[in-house]
């Protein structure tokens, strides 16, 4: 991203592009409640009415960084999930999805604080729904879900409403990592405690079964009731 100051003024090019990256820059520093769009307008250097071309007011801009930001974090659980399932097949490939979304997820967080805050938290932000499926991180979660339990590694009812209990868990996770609720010594303690944190959300909706047995338990009833 590129970083503007107020010793580098915008002159031509991508206004819109210039006062939302100013935007960000000011919400990291004062929060979106601190934010003014006249104030990214002095930034970027140019008058309000100019800003005011692009952006009907500050909660337009506040709803493009958030819905910018939930496309970025679901590119970097997809790119997450590629590399993870390579090669894989069945319920190590399953896990594997659930695994990198949710790693991914946490790393976007803890990367770029101030979006992921304004995503969550801003009111002005909310409300405004992905362009595409895949550029939803909510359905990309629920996908890794099914996947799970298309191959019988969880039961239907733990399926059921399972994007909510495992997306509480990650979030959390990753707000505290963030604010400081929780503190690590160092990243490799850091890096164990997502690691663990996520293989206990796994686990706990596989449950203690064997990977496949609800599958061939599936089968059996299924044959009885043909018989």
């Amino acid at each position: 991203m590129q970083v503007l100051t107020d010793k580098a003024p915008y002159h031509h090019g991508d206004l819109r592009r210039a006062v939302l990256d100013a935007s960000l820059e000011l919400v990291a520093r004062a929060g979106p409640d601190g934010f003014s769009l006249r104030e990214a307008a002095r930034k970027v250097g140019v008058s309000a009415t100019a800003c005011y071309r692009h952006f009907a007011d500050k909660s337009a801009v506040l709803r493009e960084l958030a819905a910018e930001g939930f496309a970025e974090l679901a590119r970097a659980m997809l790119d997450a999930r590629d590399r993870a399932v390579h090669g894989r097949r069945g319920v190590a490939r399953a896990r594997a999805h659930l695994l990198a979304v949710g790693r991914a997820y946490v790393e976007f967080g803890l990367s770029q604080p101030a979006r992921f805050t304004l995503m969550f938290q801003c009111p002005e932000a909310r409300g405004r729904p992905a362009a595409r499926p895949d550029a939803d991180p909510y359905v990309l979660l629920g996908r890794a879900l099914d996947e799970l339990a298309e191959v019988g590694a969880v039961t239907p009812l733990r399926r059921r409403g399972a994007e909510t209990k495992a997306w509480s868990i990650v979030h959390g996770l990753t707000t505290l990592l963030q604010g400081g609720g929780i503190s690590c010594k160092d990243a490799r303690e850091r890096e164990v405690l997502i690691d663990t944190t996520l293989a206990f959300v796994v686990d706990g909706l596989c449950g203690t079964k064997r990977p496949g047995l609800a599958a061939r338990a599936s089968r059996r009833r299924a044959r009885s009731r043909r018989a």
